[in-house]
């Protein structure tokens, strides 16, 4: 019965880890975190290459940004902020939009989930003062 039991718990962690593609966790491997997966920014990678429709490569730790297309377009995420977080992380996320404003990146990528419909005109104000490319994901 103990064999049945390790058995399934291997096949349940193998499963676990082939959830994704390689490239899939290729996007999500975070250098700014020594190359650590971070599932929310594989996801929001994979939103990006559906809205833009090109496939992306994970930049590493000295570029700047986030992601890079065959283009050589460099995208830079921005959020998403927990929803838990989002009343005291308002501040921060929009002080975020602008020191991303002024790195040598090509588009910002805004994602917006969680925020309130009162934060959402707040974060779109200050989205007009940049001078960076914007892409939104996830607003409500």
């Amino acid at each position: 019965k103990s064999n049945e039991n390790e058995n399934n718990k291997i096949d349940s962690e193998k499963s676990e880890n082939h959830r994704y593609t390689l490239r899939e966790k290729a996007l999500g491997k975070d250098p700014a975190r020594g190359g650590k997966f971070v599932e929310r920014e594989m996801i929001a990678a994979l939103q990006l290459e559906d809205e833009i429709e090109t496939p992306l490569k994970r930049l590493q730790k000295d570029k700047g940004g986030d992601w890079i297309a065959p283009s050589g377009k460099i995208y830079d995420l921005v959020g998403p902020v927990p929803e838990k977080f989002v009343d005291e992380q308002l501040g921060r996320f929009i002080e975020q939009m602008g020191i991303h404003d002024q790195k040598d990146i090509d588009v910002i990528v805004l994602d917006l989930s969680n925020f309130k419909p009162e934060q959402l005109i707040k974060i779109h104000k200050v989205i007009k003062t940049l001078k960076k490319e914007i892409i939104i994901l996830n607003e409500r």
